[in-house]
């Protein structure tokens, strides 16, 4: 599950256990990624607004995410 594997991945990154104030919600659009859009609880800036995840398949050409950020 999306909600699970980012909490994990988040915390870390955090150093902490993470929890949602917005569970992810997939967005549309995206060639190459699947993006989600959450929310964390308990986070100041810049963690404390809207995050969007952009997640690359694993067939995407090399380097495609350093091409795009």
């Amino acid at each position: 599950m999306i909600a699970d594997d980012l909490a994990s991945q988040l915390g870390r990154h955090l150093g902490d256990p993470v929890a949602f104030r917005d569970a992810p919600v997939r967005l549309g659009g995206g060639f190459f990624t699947d993006n989600y859009v959450f929310r964390l609880t308990n986070r100041t800036e810049p963690w404390d607004g809207h995050l969007v995840a952009r997640l690359f398949p694993t067939s995407a050409p090399d380097l495609l995410a350093r091409r795009e950020a």
